[in-house]
């Protein structure tokens, strides 16, 4: 049996959120709560997907199939660098700001700038994400976050 590609990626993702469980087994219990929420339903997705993938159903190939049905592939070509650019953004503001600031200050920026939403709905869900953010992680976890690059070069985090 020849393993496919989309087998071999099945397998390098079961590794790595494995590899983040394991290594987050001695750690103490808050420190280990992210990499075990995340990475065990992700090591149960993985083996799933690993076994439809070695069981070889039949998969629709090309654009159509990754994208949604109808839509044109140079539409699709056109707004793939759009999407990593503002992946790559999200990646830069939470390094150089933290995770606190870079949330509230992503989710604005991409509804107002990257999906032209009006200054209402923009503040509004804004407002929503960072609620939820800090509800979730800071109040109820009790998540510590480090301070963002920025902040550590200009020692205001001290």
């Amino acid at each position: 049996m020849r393993l496919r590609p989309e087998a071999l990626f099945s397998v390098a993702v079961l590794v790595l959120f494995a590899w983040a469980v394991w290594e987050a087994r001695h750690w103490p219990l808050q420190a280990r709560m992210f990499p075990w929420v995340v990475g065990l339903p992700m090591i149960a997705l993985a083996l799933l997907q690993l076994a439809l993938d070695l069981r070889g159903a039949p998969r629709k190939r090309g654009l159509e199939a990754q994208f949604g049905e109808g839509l044109d592939p140079a539409v699709v070509r056109r707004r793939l660098p759009v999407i990593l650019g503002w992946l790559l953004g999200f990646f830069v503001l939470i390094t150089l700001l933290g995770f606190p600031l870079a949330v509230p200050l992503g989710t604005f920026l991409y509804l107002k700038v990257g999906s032209r939403e009006g200054w209402l709905l923009s503040l509004l869900l804004t407002v929503g994400a960072g609620v939820a953010f800090y509800g979730l992680f800071g109040y109820l976890l009790n998540t510590p976050f480090p301070d963002g690059l920025l902040f550590t070069w200009l020692a205001w985090g001290e």
